[in-house]
């Protein structure tokens, strides 16, 4: 078994290094992030990817439901994948979280 491991494609925030760590936001993916995706498909066999997880994040699922194609498997979510809980930095950039 081969497990491959995929970070989102960009976003608004990340492209401005701001951090999302509450996956009620609806962070989905800039253009860029979803052009960026057919670069995986160029990379990654994933037409024979059998189980697709993603975070409970928008962006997360978002990039998974692109790149798994149609018709594809059913995308399982699970909350142990999310990101940090930034707390009072959530929207703010970074390097502010990282001080």
């Amino acid at each position: 078994m081969t497990t491959y491991v995929l970070r989102h494609g960009q976003t608004n925030y990340s492209r401005r290094y701001l951090v999302n760590g509450d996956p009620t936001k609806p962070i989905r993916l800039s253009e860029e992030g979803r052009r960026s995706l057919n670069r995986g498909w160029s990379s990654v066999p994933l037409h024979s990817v059998k189980t697709w997880l993603a975070s409970e994040f928008p962006r997360a699922q978002q990039t998974a439901n692109l790149l798994m194609g149609v018709p594809g498997p059913e995308l399982i979510t699970d909350p142990r994948l999310n990101e940090l809980d930034y707390g009072e930095f959530e929207g703010n950039p970074f390097l502010e979280y990282a001080v």
